[in-house]
């Protein structure tokens, strides 16, 4: 009788596990075809010789790393990333920190802005970036005339022309769309400070940039770590927003990596070299990360053993 029942009780655990198999197959197998597979596709190609996808081709193995190593344009379109990267990064987190103290703020003018901050994120990249381009022309753009008009310049500023002015401008664009996703989460975090740390210090006579440095950036540094991440990898990987306002110019000044992948591989028909600089930069976004979560942990060993 013991023996039935245990037979009876390990068939239905087994069943439970074919069904939990069951449930999670769909999500598993559209991961492997939208995720894995491409992933996959794309490493293989970089030992080819492919100019475009279906041609034939061959194996030439590590050539396109060399190639690409040896290539100008790829480190030109390196440092036009980095300043990309950390253009983004310091613009959206300053607005986003603003928008979040503000939005935090416990008068109720200022829960009115809730609902109105999180627009420019649910416009499309592809709207916002072609109704900035028009706003930011130099022939009928809105702001220039605007100006003009105010009689603060005497002719139209070429915000997408001027080498100096392009890739600051694009910035801008960017960050305008994207500061709200940062300034969500800071909110977030904000939100779980208590009060009563900020009570005890308004007793004691603290200012509020002092609240603010031995308060809230403690509470909120998690966040903003995460936050940075989250912001360089998604800045790293955006391509609509240049593409649509500059198409990498002018002389190449805003080609960033993704910009150089889409023109080795739909211009130049060069599809194993757009893949291999898709392997590095998945090389460089992975090292990032890697430094962001265990960078503390190598400073605190390095200074530990350097005693």
């Amino acid at each position: 009788m013991q023996r039935e029942r245990s037979g009876r009780r390990r068939h239905r655990l087994i069943s439970e596990k074919w069904f939990g198999f069951l449930v999670i197959l769909p999500v598993t197998v559209w991961v492997i075809l939208l995720l894995v597979f491409p992933l996959l596709y794309g490493f293989w190609l970089t030992f080819q010789n492919a100019t475009v996808l279906g041609a034939p081709s061959k194996f030439i193995g590590v050539q396109n790393y060399l190639t690409i190593l040896r290539d100008p344009a790829f480190g030109s379109s390196i440092r036009h990333s980095l300043f990309w990267v950390f253009g983004n990064a310091i613009v959206q987190t300053i607005a986003g920190l603003t928008a979040a103290l503000l939005l935090n703020y416990p008068l109720r003018k200022y829960k009115v802005l809730q609902p109105i901050v999180i627009m420019s994120w649910v416009v499309p990249a592809a709207i916002s970036a072609l109704i900035w381009k028009w706003l930011l022309s130099s022939s009928y753009g809105v702001i220039n005339n605007g100006l003009i008009q105010l009689g603060i310049i005497s002719s139209p500023i070429v915000f997408l022309g001027r080498p100096n002015l392009t890739m600051p401008s694009v910035i801008l664009v960017n960050s305008w769309r994207w500061f709200p996703f940062f300034a969500v989460i800071l909110l977030a975090a904000l939100q779980n400070i208590p009060r009563e740390e900020y009570d005890a210090a308004t007793m004691e006579g603290a200012s509020s940039a002092q609240q603010f440095w031995y308060i809230t950036r403690p509470y909120i540094a998690p966040t903003l770590v995460v936050v940075g991440l989250i912001g360089t990898i998604l800045s790293f990987n955006i391509f609509d927003v240049i593409y649509l306002m500059t198409n990498g110019g002018p002389m190449g000044l805003t080609t960033t990596l993704p910009v150089l992948i889409y023109k080795r591989a739909f211009e130049a028909y060069q599809m194993s070299q757009a893949a291999t600089i898709g392997a590095y930069m998945f090389l460089m976004t992975g090292g990032f990360a890697l430094l962001i979560f265990y960078g503390g942990t190598l400073i605190r060993l390095f200074r530990r053993f350097s005693r």
